[in-house]
């Protein structure tokens, strides 16, 4: 039986408790939030057995077994590093860092502490992209020349004013969406990384909406994302 952790008790820790609650070998053991109060009624709502009103609290809990940070993606990095320094498996929600230099610095850490570290990419698990990943493993495409992604979504001002998305530093969509179009483009590529063309729509440092053209050795690829923008979700692949 694994015994979970959630660090954060927003409504991404919400969506996984209700669907940890399917899964036979898991059990949902402890909740942290900054705020006590809030993590006990968390834990009083998803029934889970303590409520702590620090993160490092609950990773000095030895009955924790696995955590998943659900915390702003400013965030991720620092707590993912607590987090295998303190021997947890760790999950950790999308993007896993913001920038190359966060990623690479958890990967040091991991070889001083080996445990599991996942980022919480979802889309690896539905049957699409399963699907698309056996098609492509067969061969039936031949060689991929190329990978076109799209991922809009229509934010309202009033909620990108008001949460993570405005950050200059974590906020945008290319962190928010964009990782998503990138798990599709680094899933079946390989080689190394041109960029050909960015185009960037700003707002007081995040982005609106980022395009990308990029050559990944011999694969033209695109990632386009926006949260001003309709919604649009679209994978194209090219092959021989």
């Amino acid at each position: 039986m694994i015994r979970w952790g959630i660090i954060g008790a927003g409504k991404i820790a919400q969506r996984f408790v209700k669907s940890l609650a399917h899964e036979s070998n898991s059990e949902l053991y402890a909740v942290s939030c900054r705020i006590l109060a809030k993590a006990q009624q968390f834990a009083d709502t998803y029934h889970a057995l303590k409520a702590y009103g620090s993160y490092e609290e609950l990773l000095q809990d030895p009955n924790v077994d696995a955590v998943y940070i659900t915390l702003p993606h400013g965030y991720h990095y620092i707590w993912s590093i607590k987090a295998i320094k303190a021997g947890k498996a760790v999950l950790v929600e999308k993007p896993a860092g913001i920038n190359a230099f966060e990623i690479e610095g958890i990967m040091e850490v991991l070889k001083q502490h080996p445990v599991l570290w996942m980022e919480a990419m979802k889309p690896r698990f539905t049957p699409l992209f399963q699907k698309v990943q056996a098609l492509i493993q067969e061969g039936i495409l031949g060689d991929i020349q190329e990978i076109h992604t799209v991922l809009n979504s229509k934010q309202f001002d009033e909620v990108i004013q008001h949460s993570y998305l405005s950050d200059s530093v974590y906020g945008g969509a290319l962190l928010d969406c964009g990782c998503y179009c990138a798990t599709w483009i680094t899933e079946y590529t390989k080689g190394k990384l041109r960029i050909d063309h960015i185009d960037v729509d700003l707002q007081d440092g995040y982005d609106l909406h980022t395009k990308v053209q990029m050559h990944i050795g011999n694969t033209l690829a695109t990632l386009e994302t926006a949260i001003n923008r309709p919604e649009k979700k679209e994978v194209l692949i090219k092959g021989t």
